[in-house]
């Protein structure tokens, strides 16, 4: 029996935007698909803390009844949405008992990323806080998504360097995709070289 499979999205998306892909995969391989919805507003709330979605991500994930023996789940992220389940699962678990067991990333943030800074900037606050009160963007969030921030140095020496390894042959086995094109359209200003919009390719 295939593990059921959780797809959580990134910064100032929401979950309408991977309905396509929970099509794809329940109809390529006949799991079940289950989106956390739990971006669709916290992520674009000043206050809000990665600490507040990793919260709020376990309370979404038993409210849901999703399995958390381990390795009995696989998951799908895309962007912030890599930081917030890493964040989840060095919170609420340990390398032996997490209950993911493959971890796709596509555009992965682990890093940071080239919009977190556009995304605090006057012209982030007014493109995407537009609709929302105070014209918030996710200050917290965007805060740890810069490039080299303490948030991301930190996540990565609790699970990239712990003493227990979280990765590997018998372990969760994580898969990192990205893009090799930028974005279009007025999100072009999120375009840099040697990025894909949302990711800057290490060499």
């Amino acid at each position: 029996m295939h593990n059921p499979i959780v797809i959580l999205h990134g910064w100032s998306d929401n979950s309408s935007s991977f309905k396509a892909l929970g099509n794809f995969l329940q109809e390529s391989f006949g799991n079940a698909v289950q989106p956390l919805y739990l971006a669709d507003w916290l992520s674009m709330h000043d206050a809000i803390s990665y600490a507040d979605l990793a919260d709020a991500m376990q309370q979404a994930w038993l409210a849901l009844g999703l399995p958390t023996a381990p390795q009995s789940v696989d998951i799908v992220v895309h962007s912030t949405g890599a930081l917030v389940t890493r964040q989840w699962f060095t919170r609420y678990y340990s390398a032996s008992t997490n209950p993911v067991k493959r971890f796709v990333q596509l555009a992965p943030a682990n890093f940071g990323s080239p919009l977190a800074h556009k995304g605090r900037s006057f012209y982030g606050r007014a493109v995407k806080g537009w609709n929302q009160p105070g014209f918030q963007t996710g200050a917290a969030i965007l805060t740890g998504l810069e490039l080299a921030a303490d948030y991301t140095r930190k996540l990565a020496q609790q699970d990239l360097f712990a003493n227990e390894a979280w990765y590997g042959a018998g372990k969760m086995l994580a898969t990192v995709l990205i893009g090799d094109t930028g974005y279009s359209g007025i999100s072009a200003i999120a375009n840099e070289a040697g990025s894909d919009g949302s990711a800057v390719v290490l060499t």
